[in-house]
């Protein structure tokens, strides 16, 4: 049995450390390995990585590219060099806080063979401050479908996550070729399988202006979003049409109603929204 945890890094020297030992002391009765893909950071991440790779010579697998990869193709890289058992993720600008954390969710697989993947309770750190991932406060199930992630990504963040690997390896490869969000990729995974949910904080999702989703502003997530769900059907050829269109009206009516905020503090309205058939359609003035 062999645990593999894809650890992805980008410029993140600040938090690196962090995220590198919270890995290191997980308490796990099994082989570990950590697989590193830093897509060419230009401050001195490489140089941590690298420090820590001496320490631990067989446990660390370095992945080095001349040029920048961007974060799909990087998550490829990694996911195709682990050769364990079962994949954890940790992005290098979060941390986990419960050293059991992989015993715990390994446990939870092994447990619950119809399940492809699980995931635990998110704690964000923003300004210094903690708090839970807005995603998960209603969460009462233990497994749950590809509809229902649809309908909601309750998951919220790659670092809660740890998956079959065989699940992943039967993702068909095209979604590698699409900007590859963990909401998306984790769908993808969930057609092999029910996911799990572990109840129980063991990692923290940071929010910060420097990293790739936090740094957008909300109206540009739900547009970016809207957009992306159009291409997300395609790549299920459809399959779940209906789920996605519902997952769309939810976001053109919290455009709508985040509008309606801007008109009240005096702000220029940039969205408009129409009701067609019980949908909502938007469009920008």
């Amino acid at each position: 049995m062999k645990i593999s945890v894809v650890l992805t890094s980008y410029n993140h020297e600040k938090y690196i450390e962090q995220a590198i030992e919270s890995i290191l002391r997980q308490k796990i009765n099994c082989a570990l390995e950590i697989v590193v893909g830093d897509d060419c950071s230009t401050d001195k991440t490489p140089i941590i990585i690298e420090k820590y790779k001496e320490k631990h010579p067989d446990t660390f697998i370095i992945l080095r590219d001349s040029s920048n990869l961007g974060l799909t193709k990087n998550l490829q890289r990694c996911f195709r060099a682990c050769s364990g058992d079962y994949v954890a993720v940790c992005e290098g600008d979060d941390y986990w806080i419960d050293d059991n954390k992989l015993a715990l969710q390994l446990e939870f697989l092994e447990s619950s063979r119809n399940c492809s993947m699980c995931f635990n309770k998110v704690r964000t750190l923003y300004n210094n401050q903690f708090g839970i991932y807005a995603g998960q406060n209603d969460l009462s199930d233990k497994e749950f479908s590809i509809h229902d992630l649809i309908g909601f990504n309750f998951i919220g963040n790659f670092s809660a996550c740890f998956y079959r690997k065989k699940a992943v390896d039967k993702i068909n490869p095209r979604i590698y070729d699409y900007l590859t969000y963990d909401w998306f990729f984790n769908m993808a995974v969930a057609e092999e399988g029910n996911i799990g949910y572990i109840d129980r904080e063991m990692s923290v999702y940071r929010v910060h202006e420097g990293g790739l989703w936090s740094k957008v502003s909300y109206e540009d997530q739900l547009m970016l979003i809207i957009k992306n769900i159009d291409q997300y059907n395609l790549f299920f050829e459809s399959k779940y049409e209906k789920d996605f269109l519902g997952q769309k009206n939810k976001l053109y009516l919290l455009l709508f109603k985040n509008s309606i905020k801007d008109k009240r503090a005096g702000k220029t309205i940039s969205y408009g929204a129409k009701f067609f058939g019980g949908r909502v359609r938007f469009m920008l003035k």
